[in-house]
């Protein structure tokens, strides 16, 4: 049976409990690597220059001051988290982790949206946070 390392154990420890719970039991079904929970502002800028005024592909349209993330409330409301071992071109498997998710979710009344079922933004397969 899957379980977490110690880091996505770590990151995963700064997110809500629902997320906490949610995804303690996803593990056991699908192998998954908790990738980010709660970011610090300046960690939140530093994503957003990437693909903008420092290398890399753009990766959040939030700056962290005028526009802030769900991953900088604490606990973080938003959660990254890829299948593993992490294939970031193998979309297939973030759509079979999205469908784990969803039915666990669904079963344990946590309401989630997924980064991969936005309209009008760029698709965000890794990323999962509580709807209001």
């Amino acid at each position: 049976m899957p379980k977490f390392g110690q880091q996505s154990l770590d990151r995963l420890s700064t997110c809500h409990s629902d997320l906490q719970d949610l995804f303690k039991e996803v593990v056991k079904y699908i192998d998954c690597s908790i990738i980010e929970g709660h970011r610090t502002t300046e960690r939140q800028q530093e994503l957003f220059e990437q693909g903008r005024t420092t290398p890399g592909k753009v990766v959040t349209y939030c700056d962290g001051i005028t526009s802030k993330s769900n991953h900088q409330s604490t606990p973080s409301v938003a959660v990254d988290v890829a299948p593993y071992p992490i294939d970031w071109t193998d979309r297939e498997r973030f759509f079979e982790l999205a469908g784990f998710v969803q039915a666990f979710a669904l079963g344990m009344n946590v309401k989630v949206q997924w980064g991969g079922h936005w309209k009008g933004k760029k698709q965000d397969l890794p990323h999962w946070e509580l709807k209001p």
